[in-house]
């Protein structure tokens, strides 16, 4: 009797223990969330919000998403050129140097004619997103901090026009990460 009571006891010390350890566990911050660095404009009730991932490795992706939203009671217009050119970009070192384009960006900003496409309109209450990978236009391949600029010209012909800006939006590019495995050799087979 006195050891199946021990047993009990023993049992409901170790599920306290395994219950406080899952508690901790749900509440503890996540190691490996990816943290994002975010900026906000505003003028005549639009709304620019971007948002960059703080950390990103040379090689991969530097993904910016990009949403505006009209928060007015109005609908606004805004020119719609295309992919690439809705949008300015700048990419700054952490010295104030700015980065090269890629050989993709020249070809887009330096060496293109750029054409009006349309006007899009944003309903009131209403946002527009889009992501763009700045890491295809702008040499990010050194690792080290940046900053990044984006403008957006609101208004269409109709319309009064105004731009909004973010600046300052400040990013890091880490080096790649190698994964080394060694594979064993085995008789009568060369090194590669």
């Amino acid at each position: 009797m006195k050891c199946a009571m021990v047993t009990a006891g023993f049992a409901v010390v170790i599920a306290g223990i395994l219950l406080a350890q899952a508690d901790q566990a749900l509440n503890a911050p996540d190691r490996d969330a990816v943290q994002y660095a975010q900026k906000k404009a505003a003028k005549n009730d639009i709304e620019i919000v971007v948002k960059v991932r703080g950390e990103n490795v040379a090689g991969d992706g530097v993904n910016v998403d990009i949403s505006l939203t009209n928060r007015g009671a109005q609908e606004v217009g805004y020119i719609h050129a295309d992919f690439y050119h809705d949008f300015r970009f700048e990419v700054l070192t952490h010295d104030g140097e700015k980065v090269p384009y890629t050989r993709l960006g020249q070809a887009l900003f330096e060496n293109s004619d750029v054409r009006k496409v349309g006007e899009s309109k944003l309903p009131p209450g209403k946002s527009h997103s889009i992501c763009y990978n700045i890491g295809l236009l702008f040499d990010l391949s050194m690792p080290g901090k940046y900053r990044l600029g984006v403008k957006k010209g609101i208004g269409g012909t109709k319309t009064e026009s105004f731009g909004l800006e973010v600046s300052e939006l400040e990013f890091r590019v880490s080096p790649p990460r190698f994964e080394y495995t060694e594979k064993p050799i085995r008789k009568n087979e060369t090194p590669q």
